[in-house]
C-alpha cells in the first residue's frame, strides 16, 4: 500500500473510534442521568465524569483534525509540478548534508584513501548483487 493509502486508511480508523466513543459517551450519559436518579450523586461527581468524557473526545477529534491536515497538504505538495521536485532537491541536498558531515566527524573514514577503498567496496558489492 501506498504512504497516502495507509495514512488514509489510519485516519479512518480514527473517525471509526470517534464515532464509537461518542457512542459510547452516549451510553454513559444515559447511564449517569440514570445514576442521579436513583442514586442522586452529587453534581461534582457527574461533572467531573462528563468532563472527563469531554476531554478524551477532544483529544481524538484534534488527533483527527491535524492527520487530515497533514495528509491534505502532502496530497497538495505532490500534485504541484513546481513545489514536489523542490521538495525533494530540498530532502536529497539536506541528507547529503548530513551524511557529509557525519563522515567528516568519523575518524576512519577522515582519511582520503580509506574513503576511496570503502566507496569502490560499497559501489562494488552492490553491482555485483545486482548481477546476481
Amino acid at each position: 500500500m501506498s504512504e497516502p493509502t495507509q495514512k488514509l486508511n489510519k485516519l479512518l480508523d480514527k473517525v471509526d473510534k470517534v464515532i464509537a466513543e461518542q457512542k459510547k459517551l452516549e451510553k454513559k450519559q444515559e447511564v449517569i442521568l440514570a445514576a442521579v436518579a436513583t442514586d442522586e450523586k452529587t453534581d461534582v461527581e457527574i461533572e467531573t465524569q462528563v468532563t472527563e468524557e469531554v476531554k478524551k473526545m477532544g483529544k481524538i477529534t484534534e488527533e483527527i483534525t491535524t492527520a487530515n491536515i497533514f495528509h491534505s497538504t502532502i496530497t497538495k505538495v505532490k500534485k504541484n509540478d513546481f513545489l514536489f521536485p523542490i521538495v525533494v532537491i530540498v530532502g536529497v541536498v539536506l541528507v547529503w548534508r548530513g551524511l557529509w558531515s557525519l563522515f567528516d566527524h568519523l575518524p576512519i573514514i577522515n582519511y582520503s584513501f580509506v574513503s576511496i577503498v570503502l566507496g569502490v567496496g560499497i559501489l562494488y558489492t552492490f553491482n555485483r548483487i545486482k548481477s546476481l
